[in-house]
């Protein structure tokens, strides 16, 4: 297999991640996948969760232990919240709904 780039990795993972919210990928996982060891991978995924953070694109979880690993928790900002929940609430009370 070739060497695969760091950003192909990080792009890789981050799509993994946000396509399986709530899913439980060992470490592991992603040192077969990319043929790295732990602490590169460790490094990966600090650049994912510090961009999740910065933009608010929800948490990127670690659960330490035999059967860790990390997971992704898709969060809104409490203003995108009201926002949607505005939207849906407007959507579900337009008369043309009412049956």
């Amino acid at each position: 297999m070739t060497k695969i780039r760091r950003i192909e990795r990080i792009v890789a993972i981050t799509k993994l991640l946000v396509e399986t919210p709530g899913t439980l990928f060992p470490l592991g996982y992603f040192c077969e996948l990319f043929d790295l060891a732990k602490s590169s991978i460790s490094e990966d995924l600090l650049t994912v969760k510090q961009a999740f953070d910065r933009f608010n694109l929800g948490v990127l979880e670690t659960v330490a232990g035999a059967s860790g690993g990390v997971r992704f928790i898709p969060q809104r900002s409490g203003e995108e919240q009201r926002r949607i929940f505005s939207e849906l609430a407007s959507r579900l009370a337009a008369p043309e709904r009412i049956i």
